[in-house]
């Protein structure tokens, strides 16, 4: 490469400039998950998080209109140089992402608010009878990321949430705002990762009546991932009920992982468990707290949701 053509820039400069155009923030520095007990016992006995596929959720409206907008305007937003080949890599990305895309679902969370949501305790916890996983969620926080964090295969993102049928000017406006960037425009390996970006965003996006869960999204991205080289031989998908009501899961092991300087372990991010509010909630955390002990948790407090719940 000659001294006159330009440069990539390094990934994480590049990735701190892209997210900071697209005013990437932090969320709670704890969250919340709403679940069912059951779940909960099988997440301590597997140590392993479940993600679902985003094929079987049924608010991903506003999601697609954010890839179709990215898919018809980012080439023509960016320098000519190379913009066929940016469309066929854009192309691909959008079945790799609407098909190969799993996320865990979580709220943020805050200790003035110490029962939780009622609509979440009916919607996702078994109707009250469930639990709630309360973890710290510092680590994972855009101000603290690092060169070996980006490379991680799982990324967290509050969920940006969006009036009906503008999902497609926000990403008109994340185009405007990052095609502004020189460094963006300087090679075709930066508008590439500019677009793998994009698209990473698309997940995200939500129709404004869900605003009230607060919502910060695990998300892992098979397909992208597949499409741009990166490893999947350490990431399992695994299927349940085979045939017309397949189901598919992608598993995160709950793990340390010195390499990326996240550590997992449930004893380390689990702060506590909240027993939901129907009835009988104290025989509920009383078997719930001798299942934690059971797996080596009694440092973890086990809480209950004081939320009337009729």
């Amino acid at each position: 490469m000659s001294e006159n053509q330009p440069q990539p820039l390094d990934r994480f400069d590049l990735y701190t400039r892209i997210a900071d155009a697209m005013g990437v923030a932090d969320y709670s520095t704890q969250i919340i998950h709403y679940t069912s007990s059951e779940t909960l016992e099988r997440i301590l006995e597997t140590q392993s998080l479940w993600f679902g596929s985003t094929v079987q959720m049924n608010d991903t409206t506003e999601c697609d209109h954010f890839i179709n907008e990215i898919l018809a305007q980012a080439p023509a937003l960016l320098s000519d140089a190379g913009q066929l080949l940016l469309q066929r890599f854009i192309e691909q990305l959008r079945p790799a992402i609407r098909q190969e895309t799993y996320i865990s679902s979580w709220c943020e969370y805050f200790d003035e608010y110490p029962d939780g949501r009622l609509s979440m305790w009916r919607g996702y916890a078994d109707e009250g009878k469930g639990v709630a996983l309360v973890v710290d969620s510092s680590p994972l926080q855009h101000s603290r990321m690092t060169p070996q964090k980006i490379d991680f295969h799982v990324y967290s993102s509050k969920v940006e949430y969006v009036r009906e049928g503008h999902a497609a000017a926000l990403a008109h406006d994340y185009l405007q705002r990052i095609s502004a960037l020189p460094e963006v425009n300087a090679a075709l390996l930066n508008r590439m990762n500019m677009a793998v970006m994009l698209l990473a965003k698309a997940p995200c996006v939500k129709h404004n009546g869900f605003d009230e869960e607060a919502e910060v999204r695990f998300i892992y991205m098979k397909g992208l991932r597949r499409i741009i080289g990166q490893t999947l031989s350490e990431e399992t998908i695994h299927t349940l009920d085979p045939g017309p009501n397949e189901k598919a899961f992608f598993v995160l092991p709950l793990t340390n992982y010195p390499e990326y300087g996240f550590d997992l372990r449930i004893e380390t991010v689990l702060k506590k468990v909240i027993v939901g509010p129907s009835a009988d909630k104290e025989a509920r955390a009383e078997a719930t707290r001798k299942l934690l002990d059971h797996y080596g948790l009694e440092h973890v407090p086990v809480d209950i949701s004081r939320i009337p719940l009729r």
